[in-house]
């Protein structure tokens, strides 16, 4: 069953994490994004 990818690096640093990993490490990316 296909997984919904949350974004390019995400899906490339983690392929064989769960959805709610893939979630926290989004969160995460993006939160440095904004802060950077």
């Amino acid at each position: 069953m296909p997984r919904k990818p949350c974004s390019p690096v995400c899906a490339n640093a983690s392929p064989a994490r769960p959805d709610a990993m893939d979630f926290v490490v989004t969160t995460l990316l993006n939160g440095l994004t904004l802060i950077s």
